[in-house]
């Protein structure tokens, strides 16, 4: 399962590409896992969370761009999201791309098990962001799903505390493109 951060590196870097724009060295390693996943040589688990997440995230980057160039400063946002609310166009572009993500995704639907709220807690009380413990827990029980991959530091350094509790790896994008080509390439 990929974590929505590098779901949202795959739509920059699509926009990268239609207009043209270089490929910035952050993003190099998202293009090598996106690239792998449209030759189908890795599958990526999807649920209605990692899409909703995927569709807001979106969302807010678009309308922040629209703030930015309307000349609203950050202290602005809030007021400024009143003013100048998405447009239908605007809407529809994240919503064909929630679609793009769900073509290339193997999709699951949401398993709430028993422990799930006890689980939510312990996360939670780790730092650990509700939707990524909500990903994680998901991860855990989907059929297949070995890999949780991530390039969000904080998630990477709780992994350690979550040890005891999963068993599934979360991996740095890094970690998981270098495992990726050494094994599978």
């Amino acid at each position: 399962m990929l974590d929505t951060c590098i779901l949202i590196d795959f739509h920059l870097i699509e926009s990268k590409k239609k207009h043209t724009q270089p490929i910035h060295k952050s993003l190099r390693k998202s293009e090598v896992i996106r690239n792998y996943l449209l030759k189908g040589e890795i599958v990526n688990k999807i649920t209605l969370w990692n899409l909703l997440e995927y569709r807001d995230v979106l969302e807010k980057i678009i309308e922040e761009k629209k703030l930015i160039e309307n000349g609203y400063s950050l202290q602005e946002f809030s007021e400024g999201r009143k003013i100048l609310p998405l447009t239908p166009k605007e809407l529809e572009i994240t919503n064909k791309a929630k679609e793009n993500i769900k073509e290339i995704s193997e999709y699951s639907h949401l398993q709430i098990i028993d422990s799930f709220e006890e689980l939510l807690k312990i996360y939670g009380e780790l730092g650990i962001t509700l939707l990524d413990a909500m990903h994680i827990i998901h991860a855990q029980h989907l059929k297949d799903c070995q890999y949780f991959v991530t390039r969000d530091n904080r998630l990477i350094n709780q992994y350690k505390f979550l040890l005891k509790t999963l068993n599934i790896l979360i991996l740095y994008l890094l970690l998981f493109s270098g495992i990726f080509r050494q094994f599978f390439v």
